[in-house]
């Protein structure tokens, strides 16, 4: 077995329903037995980070303050890892044609939906991932 990691990616699926102009995740972990009948479903795929893309998101995320400390800044943080992670998705735009995955789209997301997606590289990948 290698010590080396290849392309391996893992998808998430979000269930989600629009209320009053917001968005609402529905957290299948709290709610295993929830009715999805009216929740819409888009899927995420996230590369597994190797040491180089950790680095990288780690490097992005800091900040010196003013007593010249270093901080991880967690909104940079969750910004880093969604930018060098999120390899794909289902969402299509008003045409009906896939969106593609770029830095621009993925700053137009919902934060509900990101925070819902960082939460869940948390849970697939571990502390190597995570900041808590």
């Amino acid at each position: 077995m290698s010590l080396l990691i290849n392309e391996e990616q893992i998808e998430i699926k979000v269930y989600y329903i629009r209320k009053n102009n917001k968005i609402e995740v529905l957290d299948l972990e709290k709610d295993p037995a929830a009715d999805l009948s009216n929740y819409k479903l888009e899927t995420f795929s996230f590369k597994r980070p190797g040491w180089g893309e950790i680095r990288s998101i780690l490097s992005e995320s800091v900040t010196i303050t003013p007593s010249e400390e270093w901080k991880i800044d967690p909104w940079k943080y969750m910004d880093s890892r969604m930018k060098h992670l999120l390899k794909g998705w289902s969402l299509i735009d008003e045409n009906e044609k896939k969106l593609p995955v770029t830095r621009a789209n993925i700053d137009r997301l919902e934060f509900e939906l990101v925070s819902h997606l960082n939460k869940a590289i948390d849970t697939q990948f571990g502390e190597a991932t995570s900041l808590t």
